[in-house]
């Protein structure tokens, strides 16, 4: 419930949110930044205040949304209730829309952009913007345009954290588009973040510090991987190959499982299954056995070869386990190649995408070096990728870890 006396806190994203004139609006920011929330809170005021309004809020797909914006906005009118200044609101749970009055709020994936051809509205949020393509983004733009009422502007509003410098929203919106407002914000920013998220944010290093504590732009040069995309599993369920698992382990640091997806194309997208510390190898191993389907049991799994007990838990569970090929720079050079997408539940595998950089000397020159930080599943992709594409190369399989066979 909302404390009456010190009303609702805010930050100074809110202020800009509430202020803006412009049609086009940025939210630019690292981790912890508070845009996102922000928004939310800025949407309701608009959907309580306004008259005759209709608000879309969507992402590039419907689980994602479902995760992020509709949860954290759904929470916050719940908790804003029985203030009077937010009365009752009617949820459509099937069609996803929140309704006061005549004023509607539509959640919606743009996985299919002609599902809002014949829609139109006030105020657009697209969420993690840089997931959606430009032609995305422009069906969006051209189903702005809605009657208005009295002083009220019809706007688009996107947030994201930034990564490739070259994405479409840098080069194409904020550097090209006339009067597009953009507003910049990172931790520091948000008073309301616990000490615990701020420390965190303050001891990253490389890439994750440019993006998610400093909230700026990283050169494409910087970036180890590039060019991949957000990729339902229907998009490419028929053009599936073969499948193979990684395993990166750790007890402080996350344990990880990746489902590799071997297209006929041979390109590979990934997918993230486990991302969890704190798990003894036994533990670890038991839920790798419930998460992998049944009918994938004699799917490759490989693993680090440094992690014996785990290996034999795997074994003892009947799973398929196999020596991955650990060499970083080749894995490296051959996943870069080959990585065409990633499922849009991998949330944390997303988060290290946007970040692995290489390193720098003193003087800031890129070296041919990835920096160790941060990359469970992304060793973890090595791993299912490399290891399988080598075994294939050599015309036989990996050797089974406990009996030092190989297979032709």
């Amino acid at each position: 419930m909302v404390n009456k006396k010190k009303g609702i806190p805010t930050t100074k994203t809110f202020d800009f949110l509430k202020n803006t004139e412009a049609r086009v609006n940025v939210l630019i920011g690292g981790a912890g930044s508070g845009k996102s929330y922000a928004m939310a809170q800025f949407l309701i005021a608009k959907f309580y205040t306004d008259r005759n309004i209709e608000i879309l809020v969507c992402r590039k797909t419907l689980p994602a949304l479902r995760m992020t914006s509709l949860k954290l906005i759904k929470e916050l009118l719940d908790e804003y209730r029985g203030d009077s200044k937010y009365p009752t609101y009617a949820f459509n749970k099937t069609e996803l829309i929140f309704s006061y009055g005549n004023n509607n709020m539509k959640f919606m994936s743009i996985d299919d952009p002609s599902k809002i051809m014949s829609s139109e509205f006030n105020i657009i949020f697209i969420e993690e913007a840089c997931e959606l393509t430009h032609r995305d983004y422009q069906m969006l733009k051209l189903r702005l345009r809605r009657k208005t009422t009295g002083d009220q502007i019809n706007q688009i509003f996107m947030a994201t954290n930034p990564a490739n410098i070259e994405s479409w929203l840098k080069r194409k919106v904020i550097d090209l588009e006339e009067g597009v407002e953009v507003n910049h914000s990172t931790y520091k920013d948000n008073p309301y973040l616990n000490p615990e998220a701020r420390a965190e944010l303050e001891n990253y290093i490389g890439g994750f510090r440019t993006v998610y504590t400093e909230g700026r732009w990283l050169e494409s040069e910087e970036l180890v991987f590039t060019g991949w995309k957000i990729i339902p599993y229907s998009k490419f369920r028929n053009l599936i190959d073969d499948i193979t698992y990684g395993i990166d382990y750790g007890f402080n640091h996350k344990a990880t499982l990746l489902r590799a997806y071997h297209l006929k194309s041979g390109n590979i997208i990934w997918e993230e299954l486990i991302y969890k510390s704190g798990l003894t190898q036994e533990e670890f191993a038991e839920l790798v056995k419930k998460i992998i389907p049944i009918e994938n049991t004699e799917k490759y799994i490989y693993v680090d070869s440094a992690e014996p007990g785990l290996i034999k838990s795997l074994y003892d569970k009947g799973l398929n386990v196999h020596n991955a090929k650990k060499n970083v720079m080749d894995g490296l050079s051959y996943c870069m190649q080959h990585l065409e997408g990633i499922t849009p539940e991998s949330k944390n595998l997303i988060r290290e995408l946007r970040a692995y950089s290489w390193k720098k000397d003193k003087e800031g020159v890129i070296l041919d070096e990835p920096l160790k930080f941060m990359d469970d599943l992304i060793d973890a992709g090595r791993y299912s990728t490399y290891s399988y594409s080598y075994s294939l190369g050599k015309s036989r399989l990996a050797g089974n870890l406990l009996t030092g066979e190989w297979y032709d």
